[in-house]
């Protein structure tokens, strides 16, 4: 078995409630686009974000470690390689049609890929093995929740993840750097911008239990096997196994800390590769 150990900061441009799922601004939800911001659209960005706001974590989800059968192999040339999910893979939840809360909702398209130092590794999910061609709202509700979330409160990697003691300590810093901002900033619509971010973190002092706060604190914890095709593009041999594509891939993972003001989340978790029994010849190209 190989395993590989992926995490770092995304960024999901979503709607929150009250607004419906597909609100393009943000009009009564605590997320929003501000100035000449694209519209929101709850795409799941691991790299390569778009018009990230002032003061957001840097995103990247990257590969952190590899092992083979349990041994780290601290050189291998998949360490640090990017980690992506394709063809626009969102939160899909419609309104509560689709999940019956937030944090249980599907992530879909999950088409995962893995590329760096020559290599390319990739596999999607199928929801419905026998109706793959369907759309997400005609899959039935028990092959939704395989690619679901279990959504729970956990401080422990809020505080891992950012360094920070508690949840203010965290709001107040950003608040203090957008306020300095404000000051040295001349162009109107940049100001605009910033006094609507500024206006949400008032809101802290008047609900102290307040979302916007609170959400920095839950995860959602995913786990399934990636069922579907994929390929290995590995040219030069650096890969060094022979991935075995005729069984499920298990991942693991959690994504969370939601900074509703970045618009960013943390996301870290593992992924095991199945390997053929002679996996030690290196391969080339192989795909299934």
């Amino acid at each position: 078995m190989f395993s590989i150990t992926f995490g770092g900061w995304f960024q999901c441009r979503l709607a929150t409630d009250p607004d419906p799922t597909d609100e393009p601004r943000g009009v009564s939800g605590y997320t929003f686009a501000v100035g000449d911001e694209p519209d929101l659209d709850r795409v799941l960005r691991l790299n390569d974000p778009v018009a990230l706001r002032s003061h957001a974590p840097e995103v990247g989800v990257l590969v952190r470690s590899v092992s083979h059968d349990g041994a780290v192999l601290i050189d291998h040339p998949l360490i640090g390689a990017r980690v992506d999910l394709l063809d626009g893979a969102r939160f899909e939840m419609r309104n509560y049609i689709l999940a019956a809360q937030p944090g249980t909702q599907a992530i879909n398209p999950f088409n995962l890929q893995i590329g760096g130092n020559g290599i390319l590794l990739r596999r999607a999910d199928i929801l419905d093995l026998d109706h793959p061609d369907w759309p997400i709202t005609s899959i039935s509700d028990d092959k939704l929740l395989r690619r679901g979330g279990n959504f729970i409160l956990d401080y422990a990697r809020f505080v891992q993840v950012t360094k920070l003691p508690d949840y203010a300590s965290y709001r107040l810093r950003r608040k203090a750097l957008l306020e300095a901002d404000l000051v040295t900033a001349t162009d109107p619509l940049v100001r605009a911008a910033l006094q609507k971010r500024l206006s949400e973190f008032a809101i802290d002092e008047q609900t102290p239990d307040d979302r916007r706060r609170r959400g920095l604190g839950f995860v959602e914890e995913r786990a399934f096997a990636i069922n579907g095709p994929g390929l290995l593009d590995d040219p030069h041999g650096k890969f060094g196994f022979k991935p075995d594509f005729s069984r499920p891939w298990p991942i693991s993972f959690w994504n969370g800390v939601w900074d509703c003001d970045a618009l960013c989340g943390y996301m870290q978790g593992d992924l095991l590769l199945p390997l053929h029994s002679h996996s030690g010849v290196r391969s080339q190209n192989s795909e299934a």
